[in-house]
This record gives C-alpha cells, structure tokens and sequence, in this order.
C-alpha cells in the first residue's frame, strides 16, 4: 500500500504556481496609464478591460495610474 502511494506522488503532475502577474498598459490617445493585478493559473480567464471581466475588479487611483486588482475565483487572496 506505502509503495502505491508513492507510486500515486510520483505521477501526479505538481500544481502551477498561483502566484500575481502585473501588467502595465499605457493608451494611446490619452498617455493615460493602467496597472492590472491579475492572478496567474487561475479558474477563470481575466478580461481587460475591466468592464468585461467577471471578477469584479477593484479600482483606485495612485498618483495619476489607475490600479486594478482583479480577484480570484479560487481565494487567493485572503491568504495573503
């Protein structure tokens, strides 16, 4: 039985990495800057802009960039 869950660990594939990715975007027409703080390996695919995505992102304003932090569907951050 200990050899079988050994064998069982030894193929399981490990578990991506849930960490944060930070993507900065600047627009065009107004120089306007935006940072997006997005989980990575996440259960759902994060849509910017913001509008469309159905994390329900919080948004605040810090000396003059708009900061985004969307929200994990698998809770992530209260963790942190």
């Amino acid at each position: 039985m200990r050899f079988l869950k050994l064998l069982i660990n030894l193929i399981r594939k490990p578990e991506p990495p849930k960490d944060w990715a930070l993507l900065e975007l600047e627009h065009d027409d107004t120089g306007q800057e935006e940072i997006h703080i997005i989980p990575r390996n996440d259960h759902i695919i994060h849509a910017i802009p913001n509008d469309q995505c159905i994390c329900g992102p919080t948004w605040e304003q810090e000396s003059g960039i708009n900061l985004y932090q969307h929200h994990s569907l698998d809770g992530r951050e209260t963790n942190e």
